[in-house]
């Protein structure tokens, strides 16, 4: 299976999102893919300014934008947060 289903907390917005991702995918790609998806609900343009990241929701492990979604052991329901 090449696609798995990331759900992704925003705590600045108190909103949750499921995203469909490649396993492939860079970090970085997919942070730029969670700000198309969320445009229309959230303030995008104040993320982007405060350079947002991702990390593992449970312990709060901040992910290397140049790894794969792969390499970093994401698998389906893998809960990360966008900070």
């Amino acid at each position: 299976m090449k696609d798995i289903y990331l759900q992704i907390y925003i705590p600045s917005e108190n909103k949750t999102f499921d995203i469909k991702a490649s396993r492939s995918l860079l970090m970085y790609q997919l942070r730029s893919m969670i700000f198309d998806v969320i445009s229309s609900e959230v303030d995008v343009e104040l993320l982007k300014k405060s350079k947002s990241t991702l990390c593992d929701k449970q312990s709060g492990i901040i992910f290397n934008i140049n790894m794969s979604i792969a390499e970093l052991g994401l698998r389906n329901g893998s809960q990360l947060m966008l900070i």
